[in-house]
């Protein structure tokens, strides 16, 4: 009598006896096939050693015992499912938290009154400002002011003062310490990283509505790269992976837009169809025939799917322009197929903010994680965590915090990058312990 194991389905919590050979050959059905696909698969897996196997038998056990998800499980029998939801909600609110950075944030507010204006698109917009000085804050209500009378859009502005009657109102309406309040929300005027609170205080001034928050060193101008790997045009990826992104670096920005396809897109729009949907309505919703690759799922997407639960709470673009990579360990962490191209290092020195795209192949259901986005489309219909007050990554550590509060809030990787230029560039010196590859 041959080997048996224990195996436990992570969905039903039902334990099987299983023999080693049904065990092997279910490590090789690890995305979604017919049962003649996976027994190919499995041969051609296994090699000549496989024709004396019944494989057939071994895939038609593993079924009985629920430890082959059948196709109807993962997409949750979506034909004819009655719980699909509503149609997309539109965006409401356009949000920028900026600091000290006038000029910036009227080209980045101008670039998306014209994305706007193109597709018919009319939401509200809401700045907040955290710049340090009085005279900075006047220059960016005057620029307000000419981009309303320029392009007709509708801006509400909060600087300062707007935070603590905001922190006030919030304090004497729930009865919680004034004190906490304006930790989370307000400008404290000694700490130099205090972004979290920027970001709190447009969450609060838009809650109950879809929004989009984007940063004020954004171009709404969208990408994506000229000659990737792509499962499908219309393929949508499930997940269980942190990051998943792909970034490619580029020694100057010709190079970067050699390698890249511009599109006119509505930028709400690509937010609009996955936000606030149930994860179940939005694959429910796909054409018919559209690929969804499991390959990489994880037991909790699969379960949420399963049961029928989950909200996509949040929807990120990727970024293609100067990506921000401001150290050593940002670059060993890029994921492949990283470009760390000939030219990005000039002599032993290496230039961080080097041009690159950080970017989804195709719209991909997640986790989401540490690492983040300057584009993002929140639900702030419910509750959400806060942005940690202070200190950088505050919207990395917002994603972590979301997805341990609210385990059944998924977040979904847009298909397009969106334009980003950081004002500066700083040099390092590459130590000789690092190798990068050229």
């Amino acid at each position: 009598m041959g080997t048996h194991l224990l195996a436990r389905n992570l969905l039903s919590g039902q334990v099987s006896e299983v023999s080693a050979l049904n065990l092997r050959v279910l490590e090789f059905c690890d995305d979604l096939r017919t049962l003649e696909e996976h027994a190919d698969g499995v041969r051609n897996s296994l090699g000549p050693g496989a024709a004396a196997l019944n494989i057939p038998r071994s895939l038609g056990k593993l079924l009985e015992l629920g430890l082959l998800m059948e196709e109807a499980c993962t997409r949750c029998e979506l034909d004819g499912a009655d719980d699909l939801g509503d149609a997309p909600t539109p965006i409401e609110w356009l949000t920028i938290p900026t600091r000290n950075r006038t000029d910036v944030l009227e080209r980045g507010l101008y670039s998306y009154s014209q994305n706007f204006a193109r597709f018919g698109r009319k939401p509200k917009i809401l700045v907040s400002d955290d710049s340090d000085l009085h005279n900075i804050r006047q220059e960016n209500v005057t620029a307000l002011a000419r981009l309303v009378k320029n392009t007709g859009l509708e801006i509400y502005y909060c600087d300062d003062a707007c935070r603590e009657e905001l922190a006030a109102a919030i304090s004497d309406h729930s009865g919680v310490p004034i004190e906490i309040v304006r930790r989370a929300c307000c400008n404290s005027g000694h700490e130099a990283d205090r972004y979290g609170a920027n970001r709190n205080t447009l969450l609060l001034c838009t809650a109950g509505s879809l929004i989009l928050s984007v940063d004020d060193d954004t171009v709404c101008r969208m990408a994506e790269p000229v000659n990737h790997s792509r499962l499908r045009a219309d393929a949508v990826v499930l997940s269980g992976d942190i990051d998943v992104t792909s970034t490619a670096l580029f020694p100057d920005q010709r190079e970067l837009q050699v390698a890249i396809s511009e599109t006119q897109a509505d930028i709400l729009a690509s937010h609009e169809t996955l936000l606030g949907r149930p994860l179940v309505g939005y694959l429910g919703r796909l054409p018919p025939g559209t690929y969804i690759d499991t390959k990489d799922i994880c037991s909790h997407l699969a379960d949420a799917l399963h049961q029928r639960q989950g909200r996509i709470g949040i929807t990120f673009n990727g970024q293609w322009g100067t990506l921000g990579v401001n150290n050593l360990a940002q670059l060993m962490m890029t994921r492949p197929p990283s470009l760390h191209r000939p030219g990005a290092f000039v002599g032993n020195e290496l230039q961080i903010t080097p041009p690159g795209i950080r970017f989804s192949a195709n719209p991909t259901i997640c986790h989401g994680g540490f690492c983040m986005s300057t584009f993002i489309g929140i639900d702030n219909r419910s509750v959400l965590p806060p942005f940690p007050a202070k200190f950088r990554n505050e919207d990395g550590i917002f994603g972590t915090l979301l997805s341990v509060c609210s385990p059944h809030t998924f977040m979904v990787m847009c298909r397009f990058a969106c334009y980003t230029i950081l004002p500066v560039s700083v040099r390092f010196v590459r130590p000789f312990a690092f190798a990068f590859p050229t």
